[in-house]
Order: structure tokens, then sequence, then C-alpha cells
């Protein structure tokens, strides 16, 4: 991540959780998680123990996010994304084309 030509800085806050700062000054906040299905359940929990969160990074493509977890994240404005492939290519958007990038 801190290689990307759009992000300016990356604090890590724990194993899972970096914040981001992205050159206009968004601030992308991403929890990086290692469940293999990420259901409803896990995203609830998730919110509840980290409501800051923006962002919700699969760590490996073979996991997959359920339906239901996708769709409830993204009326959150909370965006769905598995490491590399996805949330690379989705740091050089903002709003929904950031929420809804696919690669």
């Amino acid at each position: 991540m801190e290689d990307h030509t759009h992000v300016t800085r990356v604090e890590t806050l724990s194993a899972n959780r970096y914040d981001l700062t992205l050159k206009d000054g968004t601030d992308i906040r991403v929890f990086i998680t290692p469940t293999y299905t990420f259901d409803l359940s896990d995203y609830e929990q998730l919110r509840a123990r980290h409501p800051e969160v923006n962002c919700i990074l699969s760590d490996s493509s073979w996991n997959y996010f359920s339906g239901e977890a996708e769709r409830v994240a993204r009326a959150d404005g909370i965006a769905t994304f598995h490491l590399g492939r996805d949330l690379m290519g989705a740091l050089n958007y903002r709003g929904d084309a950031f929420l809804d990038y696919s690669a």
C-alpha cells in the first residue's frame, strides 16, 4: 500500500487495522480480515468493534464476502475488497466509484 501513487501515509494501528491517507486528504480506515466466509454476523461484529472502518479487506483471494455482507456494507458506505487486486485499483477512485470498484 505504501507504494501506491495516491497514498501519502500508512499508519499501522494493529495487525488488522491500518489507516491510509491519500494525496487529496481522503482517509481510508482499513480492517484486514482473515475470515474465509465473511458474513453478515462478521460484519456486524466488526462494526461494533471498529465503527471507524470504511474499508474491509480480505487477506486472501480464496476468502470471500457473503452477498448480504457486501450489500449491507455498501449501504453503510463501506467498501469490501480483496488484498492486492481490488484495493490497489480502488485507491484511484473516490465516492461511489471507490465503493463499487471491482478488478
